[in-house]
């Protein structure tokens, strides 16, 4: 059976579509192998099938009809020079041919917008994969195939947002003012998106223009190559768009997966939620407000017999708050282990910070050591004063310095205060204290004062999550701002 094609003449030009399947799909709907736009174009309007005895149109239950020769058609056999039109007032021309009747340039102008076509439709179907220089290899295809289509000796694409004087373009496009240019063509890149209804239009947008030039006199500027190079533009905006979106998916899904193994990286950096000894108890969790976040604590066993613990918060959020966060975690792992005074341990990891130089980026830190006689020496950074809660009494425990990494010479004190068994001591992070409802009111210290002093009689980790659990249904329907981290610890024999 010879090949057919249809020749489609409508508002964007005159064009030649090869019928390339058995069942050849005519509509609005992007997935038809030849889309018309069109108020009585509906989404699958018709079919032109081949069979064994020649090619048939068939429509498709449109709601304006399909004519042949201005004949309305259910089915109906096609012959060459056959007319065809969608629905009664017609927004296109469709004329059957039989390949051997089809001019050469034509047939190269089909080729190019087909091959455009094609790779659009991937690109739409698989953003998931490919490289970063697929936007770059669209951009070529489509030059090339517009240079081909026209006869142009040169041409380039303007992108929307381009700056012909940003980096190096000034020098590559310095050529397209030279002198002896004969003809000149530009042709707007539109992207038109259709929605699911007959007569409208979602989207029109310019994305950029295609330029194109000779010196030599001939048919560049001719009816038909306009037409052929205002349908290319179409498909080619069709092409850009999809490649770009491609390309934006890759890095996205790349960052994603990044981050993803960031998180999981950190939360392995931190110690098991749950820690105790034969005097005390302990819990602590860190939720981020983002996949990776600031906030991080940690235990020490020193040699003494005392149990080392401490909590910080890192100025900032998301990677870099992230990377200060782990780093801080091992300056404080290796100079806790000198088993020297809380005062004296955090001057040491304020120094080691400072002399890093890393720039407005600081650390709040509470860092305690406790004894088994219930002897608690801290010393507080610029944290939020921790609370220690027994029967009937609450301290805050505000004796300290300033931030760590701001001072290079910054001064720190102690102060040591004695738990009964029993007593809680709750660290947290201004991410507890100061999360906020959707009435932009803040949960406060008086809240988790709350919690401990209900919740008495339960193990560190449920007095951790009951804490967790009344800040989320304070904060429900409010976007979480700030890392939320706490650390419980109950004191005794018996905790």
């Amino acid at each position: 059976m010879p090949d057919a094609r249809l020749e489609v003449t409508d508002a964007l030009g005159r064009r030649i579509v090869p019928i390339g399947k058995d069942a050849f799909g005519i509509g609005r709907r992007e997935t038809n192998d030849l889309r018309l736009a069109g108020s009585e174009v509906s989404r699958d309007h018709a079919e032109i099938v081949a069979g064994s005895g020649g090619f048939l149109v068939r429509d498709k239950q449109s709601r304006y009809g399909t004519y042949v020769n201005d004949e309305p058609v259910t089915e109906h056999p096609l012959v060459h020079g056959d007319r065809i039109r969608l629905g009664r007032s017609g927004g296109a021309e469709l004329v059957f041919l039989l390949a051997d009747n089809v001019p050469a340039q034509d047939k190269a102008t089909t080729t190019a917008i087909g091959d455009l076509r094609q790779i659009a439709a991937l690109l739409d179907g698989l953003r998931a994969l490919g490289s970063g220089r697929v936007l770059d290899d669209v951009l070529a295809l489509v030059l090339d195939s517009a240079i081909e289509v026209t006869g142009a000796e040169r041409g380039f694409i303007m992108l929307a947002q381009a700056d012909l004087l940003d980096g190096e373009l000034a020098n590559v496009h310095m050529g397209t003012v030279a002198l002896g240019i004969r003809n000149v063509q530009c042709v707007p890149l539109k992207l038109v998106r259709y929605v699911d209804k007959a007569d409208a239009v979602a989207d029109e947008r310019r994305i950029g223009v295609l330029y194109l030039d000779s010196r030599e006199k001939g048919s560049f500027l001719s009816g038909s190559t306009r037409g052929a190079l205002e349908t290319l533009a179409t498909e080619a905006a069709v092409a850009i768009e999809n490649a770009r979106l491609y390309r934006e998916t890759m890095e996205k899904a790349k960052m994603e997966q990044e981050m993803r193994i960031a998180a999981e990286i950190q939360q392995a950096l931190l110690p098991r939620t749950g820690h105790s000894g034969t005097f005390f108890r302990t819990a602590a969790s860190s939720l981020p407000c983002r996949s990776i976040g600031g906030d991080f604590y940690d235990y020490v066993d020193l040699p003494t017999g005392a149990f080392g613990f401490a909590l910080g918060d890192v100025a900032g959020k998301g990677p870099p708050a992230a990377l200060l966060s782990a780093m801080m975690q091992g300056i404080f792992a290796a100079q806790a282990a000198a088993s020297d005074t809380p005062c004296q341990t955090i001057a040491r990891v304020n120094l080691a910070l400072y002399k890093r130089g890393i720039e407005s980026r600081f650390v709040t830190l509470m860092y305690g050591s406790l004894e088994p006689d219930g002897r608690l020496t801290y010393c507080n950074a610029g944290h939020n004063p921790p609370l220690v809660v027994g029967p009937g009494s609450v301290r805050r425990l505000e004796v300290g310095g300033p931030i760590v990494g701001l001072f290079e010479s910054a001064v720190y004190q102690e102060e040591t205060v004695v738990l009964a068994p029993g007593d809680w001591l709750i660290v947290f992070s201004d991410g507890v204290s100061e999360a906020m409802s959707v009435t932009g009111e803040e949960y406060g210290e008086e809240r988790i004062l709350a919690v401990a002093q209900n919740q008495t009689s339960v193990s560190p980790a449920d007095m951790l999550q009951s804490i967790f659990a009344d800040v989320r249904v304070f904060t429900k329907g409010a976007a979480q701002s700030d890392d939320i981290t706490a650390l419980v610890l109950r004191y005794g024999p018996s905790a």
